[in-house]
């Protein structure tokens, strides 16, 4: 009878953290305060995800990787770079390297497309323009490209650039005359696009979250649809966040401590608890403690749905419910290296999350 009745009570708890109903239990009030998010200075190694190891600087993107072996000469870089504001500013470079390619002139278009993990804001701008190549290296003057044609897709995070060919933009190691009779190394293209933010609808957050992907395609009817050349691909780091972590609460006499109405957002329902997919780069661990004793742990792996966590410290039977004040924690932690390790941002490796379920005596 003993077993059956944990297995019920495991069973129901399991039921509350996944489909929680609003007003269900008008003793368990939804609306306290916000809880405190405080990143730890001693935080522990995550659990890594399959196939990587934390210890080892493993990164979610490989970036030692040849994007294009064969990619005709082209040359294209990309950096996503937090702001002061939390925003990003994704950078697009490109260039051909050598001699400009034979044959007739080739159009070409830029795509890109931004990684699920982030937005664009509905007012985020896009401007392109060339730099020149010098003896020393690349001139800080802005040059302008009236000829581009940029369109940017607020909803898909797609980004397009049109109207310039292989030939533009070609950077020799000795200087060439221009059509106009002018010595030069040639140029690049810079496309730079501000207001990226995270889309935390879709993550939690973490460290090495890739950027997004994209190249240089030829832009005529009917051209292959594989591009010249990709852009070597980057990361950047987010701030975790958790949006449906504990409030204060106030239990009736009796009434046994658990997570299932604890952890679920103020509104109810379970839609943004770990689904697998949002909790890609964390790891989420519950807990349970009094006076400084953990009484239950529970913790779901990096990319995987509440359901596929495991009770690492199995919770008392019945739950606990003598008198008093119990903590109850959320900790988000990354399970990559950081993208920019000389970036100061501890809440984009682990944030801790705390209440008080205080049991009426």
């Amino acid at each position: 009878m003993k077993r059956f009745l944990r297995a019920l009570f495991l069973f129901a708890l399991l039921a509350a953290l996944c489909a929680a109903v609003p007003g269900a239990d008008s003793a368990v009030p939804h609306g306290g305060p916000a809880p405190e998010q405080t990143p730890l200075a001693d935080a522990s190694p995550a659990t890594p995800a399959p196939g990587t190891d934390r210890g080892s600087g493993a990164s979610a993107v490989d970036l030692t990787a040849d994007p294009d072996p064969d990619a005709r000469g082209w040359q294209l870089t990309q950096t996503l770079t937090r702001g002061g504001d939390g925003s990003y500013t994704l950078t697009l470079q490109l260039w051909f390297a050598g001699a400009a390619p034979d044959g007739p002139v080739c159009p070409a278009v830029l795509r890109y497309d931004l990684a699920g993990e982030w937005r664009l804001d509905a007012d985020a701008s896009t401007e392109a323009f060339a730099l020149a190549r010098t003896s020393a290296g690349w001139a800080q003057a802005k040059q302008a490209c009236p000829d581009l044609q940029i369109l940017t897709d607020t909803a898909t995070g797609t980004l397009c650039v049109a109207g310039f060919d292989d030939r533009d933009y070609v950077v020799t190691e000795k200087p060439c005359l221009d059509d106009r009779g002018r010595a030069g190394y040639g140029c690049k293209l810079v496309v730079r696009v501000t207001g990226v933010r995270p889309d935390y609808a879709a993550t939690m957050g973490g460290q090495g979250i890739a950027a997004g992907q994209g190249g240089v395609y030829a832009d005529v009817s009917g051209a292959d649809p594989a591009p010249w050349a990709r852009f070597a691909p980057t990361a950047a780091d987010i701030v975790l966040r958790c949006d449906w972590a504990p409030a204060n609460q106030t239990l009736a006499g009796g009434r046994g401590v658990n997570f299932g109405y604890m952890i679920n957002p103020p509104a109810g329902g379970a839609g943004t608890l770990p689904d697998g997919v949002n909790n890609a780069w964390c790891q989420v661990r519950y807990t349970i403690s009094r006076d400084g004793r953990t009484l239950a742990e529970f913790t779901v792996p990096p990319a995987a749905p509440m359901l596929g966590g495991s009770w690492t410290i199995p919770p008392p039977d019945p739950a606990p419910n003598e008198p008093g004040d119990y903590t109850v924690t959320v900790t988000l932690t990354s399970v990559y290296e950081a993208a920019d390790p000389d970036a100061a941002m501890p809440q984009a490796e682990r944030i801790v999350l705390q209440s008080t379920a205080r049991v009426a005596g």
